[in-house]
């Protein structure tokens, strides 16, 4: 509870101290604040403690922009910006098991920057658009919707539940939808997936394998 105060503080002084700087005294002659001053207001949100218990991440936004900023939980040193995108949404992000990698998805990619610094780079890139990343309990695989575009109404399938490892890169489709596929959350033990499918609008669960699958053979999100 004392680290989360702590940590949590950080964080909200932070913000407070930003919003200092974002909008300066007003002089004497002017006294209204300025639409440029607001903008300028950063919101941070989505704080991740690292397992480590060392360091905080959590997102800024600028007028629709948003970056990564890490924060030491001891209140000491600087808050530190990891990415500087100058467009674009960071989804929640989520740290490696040894707290030395930030993961992050951005348009549509799953990205990496390590906590000590450097330039951010993709952890893949594929020409679909992947959202709703989830890590295993283990940290060594991530759950994703992947939206797939041009698909006409009742063709085929328009999301997929993929599985992709952190190591080697290697994924699975775990399951298919005509409509979409919402929420993936993995079970305390890593061993299944649950997921909303639209199709049928209910929740449904699945057992991820290892090694890529035949979309032939793979489960649709129908009711069983």
């Amino acid at each position: 509870m004392e680290k989360w105060t702590k940590s949590a503080g950080t964080i909200l002084a932070v913000a407070t101290m930003f919003a200092a700087f974002a909008c300066p005294q007003s002089s004497a002659q002017t006294s209204k604040l300025t639409i440029e001053q607001l903008i300028d207001i950063k919101h941070p949100s989505n704080p991740e403690w690292s397992p480590d218990g060392k360091h905080v991440v959590f997102t800024w936004d600028r007028a629709g922009v948003a970056n990564l900023f890490v924060a030491n939980v001891d209140g000491r040193g600087q808050v530190v910006a990891v990415t500087s995108f100058s467009e674009g949404q960071i989804d929640d992000a989520f740290w490696s098991r040894d707290s030395q990698t930030i993961f992050f998805p951005h348009n549509g990619d799953l990205w990496q920057v390590a906590v000590s610094g450097g330039a951010p780079k993709p952890v893949w890139t594929t020409p679909t658009i992947e959202s709703e990343m989830v890590p295993s309990p283990d940290g060594a695989r991530v759950a994703f919707v992947r939206h797939i575009a041009g698909v006409p109404d009742g063709d085929d399938h328009k999301s997929e539940l993929v599985v992709r490892s952190l190591g080697d890169g290697g994924e699975s489709v775990v399951a298919q939808d005509k409509v979409s596929i919402r929420r993936p959350i993995w079970s305390p033990d890593g061993a299944s997936l649950a997921a909303i499918c639209r199709e049928s609008e209910k929740a449904r669960t699945f057992r991820p394998r290892s090694g890529a699958r035949d979309p032939a053979g793979t489960p649709g999100c129908r009711p069983g």
